[in-house]
């Protein structure tokens, strides 16, 4: 009897290790799953080799919802850990579910010996659905591969492996631009890269290559305000001790040429001379008042060396005319005189009234 219940322990003991040793099994390759099936996997995630593991451990008899659980939390915490889009991590969460559920269910009875033919077929569509499923929802491979060629091509012609003018100082090291993996946006229908400058490391944009092979830069937007206001704040610095009484507002109007490596690379006078600036100019009600205002702040400005691509000086607050005019100051040698292109514009006209208008009222 005694022996009877020592030989009941054994094989008790023997089935909790393999019960163990076969959940283990499955976490690890849930594990390894999980790694290449999130988001920064890039175009590993497109393959449907997830779906080739899923295929594999449902080999191991553990239980179809015990697999499809193990594979669903590790796959949720990889992708939650990694990037706070929950639609994102929703959407692999669910095709990792579906995977685990489709592929057990079909090895199971296969395994079993009954209804083999049921399995097969069951493994075959369940494969080819996670496939397709992955394909639509996570992104193709071979697009994806050239998207990501197209992109490099752009980041290596818009930035260098350096920004100088942003180092802190000597011993500090210059400031990057780093990327991740391509990723396919099922929201936009895009392909992207994520990048961000290692000068503003919590702030980061994407580049996006829509299905019509436009290219949009998310990060030159935010590194070109970034940049802008700092220079900004030299200009209104400027016209402020000269003008201290003026009512004038200055907002930066983008970079010409940004992003580019030829700006980026240089000491910063090339980059600050391609910053383009809108002055709000308040405090005048005529054309004469207007432009004499303007000629005073372009020749301070002029007189100071601060360097700027392009100002647009804007007057008037009214429904019906507004006023501007430009100043150029790469169209002649620093120090000479600004050249200004003046235009009087009515609001909510066409382009031959607002001629004529201009003349007129010039």
């Amino acid at each position: 009897m005694d022996e009877n219940v020592r030989t009941d322990k054994r094989g008790s003991i023997g089935r909790e290790l393999s019960s163990a040793l076969k959940l283990l099994a499955t976490v690890a390759l849930a594990t390894l799953g999980a790694y290449l099936f999130r988001r920064s996997a890039g175009v590993l995630a497109m393959f449907p080799i997830y779906t080739a593991i899923c295929l594999a451990s449902s080999f191991i008899d553990v239980g179809t919802a015990t697999r499809a659980a193990v594979f669903g939390v590790s796959v949720f915490i990889f992708n939650t850990v990694e990037q706070g889009d929950m639609r994102v991590t929703a959407t692999f969460t669910a095709l990792a579910v579906f995977a685990a559920v489709a592929l057990g269910h079909g090895v199971s009875r296969l395994v079993k010996g009954k209804k083999k033919l049921y399995g097969t077929a069951v493994i075959v569509v369940g494969f080819v659905a996670s496939a397709v499923l992955n394909a639509f929802l996570i992104g193709m491979p071979f697009k994806a591969l050239d998207a990501d060629k197209t992109i490099s091509a752009y980041i290596d012609e818009s930035y260098p492996p350096e920004i100088g003018f942003l180092q802190i100082d000597e011993d500090s090291p210059a400031a990057t631009v780093g990327r991740t993996n391509v990723y396919y946006d099922l929201f936009s229908g895009s392909y992207a890269v994520d990048l961000v400058c290692s000068a503003f490391p919590t702030e980061g944009g994407s580049v996006t290559v829509a299905p019509g092979g436009m290219i949009s830069d998310g990060l030159a937007v935010i590194l070109g305000d970034k940049l802008s206001e700092a220079h900004r704040m030299a200009v209104t610095d400027v016209l402020r001790e000269a003008f201290p009484r003026g009512d004038f507002t200055i907002y930066p109007d983008g970079i010409r040429g940004f992003p580019s490596r030829e700006l980026l690379s240089g000491e910063g006078e090339l980059f600050v001379n391609a910053i383009n600036y809108t002055i709000r100019v308040g405090g005048v009600q005529t054309v004469g008042e207007f432009r004499s205002s303007v000629r005073g702040y372009a020749e301070k400005l002029d007189g100071s060396g601060v360097g700027y691509g392009r100002i647009r000086f804007e007057s008037g607050i009214g429904a019906w005319y507004r006023q501007s005019e430009t100043i150029v100051s790469g169209a002649h040698p620093r120090g000479s005189l600004f050249r200004g292109e003046p235009g009087l514009k009515t609001i909510g006209t066409g382009y031959a009234f607002d001629l004529f208008f201009s003349k007129f009222a010039s």
